[in-house]
């Protein structure tokens, strides 16, 4: 009979953190362009390119384990929600004196193609509304809403996080989420998921005031025996 022997893998190394390396060059970059704006008094093109990939790329998740949180997520002091805020404000800002054919030189277009199919967006659609702009004009004020039509990871990602600074700057003040104002206009009261003081999670419903639990599925590998 052949013995059989269980192989251990390696764990794979975990991938560096690459946004404070962007942040960080995202500031150098500011300066620089200040600079070379004093010195010609035109605005580099080129700087103003870079300057938008570091920051998008660079402006960290304020909270990663707050995005999946639920609506009695933890959220950051007002201080910082204010500054992450502000940074982004001045990435659209900039991002507005590009044309929509440099942005997609700094953030291309996913390529996917069967949005119509199956109701997405895609690469098509992207490209209808950079035409209702103009390729070679300046995006201007349109910023925010062309980031909402334009596919790329990296500019979802960024809007994800444009939302959450929103949405909990308005939680600080004492408003309620978006999320949860426009739900409760169509008439769905949602739950809140919270975490007991062992760690385990539940729901709870502050009109009820009930809890349910919360049950996570078994891996496909585990069976009972």
């Amino acid at each position: 009979m052949t013995a059989l022997r269980v192989i251990e893998s390696q764990p794979q190394a975990p991938k560096p953190d690459l946004a404070p390396l962007y942040h960080n060059a995202f500031t150098r970059k500011i300066d620089q362009l200040l600079e070379s704006t004093k010195k010609t008094n035109k605005i580099d093109k080129q700087l103003v390119k870079q300057l938008v990939y570091f920051g998008i790329k660079g402006l960290p998740i304020f909270r990663k384990e707050a995005l999946a949180g639920g609506f009695d997520r933890q959220i950051a002091d007002e201080d910082t929600l204010k500054h992450i805020f502000n940074t982004m404000t001045m990435i659209d800002l900039f991002t507005g004196h590009l044309t929509p054919r440099e942005l997609m030189t700094v953030f291309p277009i996913e390529k996917k193609y069967d949005g119509k199919r199956w109701e997405f967006k895609d690469y098509f659609s992207t490209m209808e509304e950079l035409e209702k702009i103009g390729l070679d004009n300046p995006i201007g004020e349109n910023v925010s809403e062309l980031f909402f039509d334009y596919q790329n990871k990296y500019i979802r990602i960024y809007n994800v996080n444009k939302i959450g600074v929103v949405d909990d700057l308005r939680r600080y003040n004492g408003e309620k989420g978006m999320l949860e104002e426009f739900m409760e206009q169509q008439g769905v009261k949602p739950l809140r998921l919270m975490t007991d003081d062992d760690g385990k999670q539940f729901m709870y419903d502050p009109d009820k005031q009930t809890t349910y639990p919360v049950s996570k599925p078994r891996p496909r590998y585990l069976r009972v025996v």
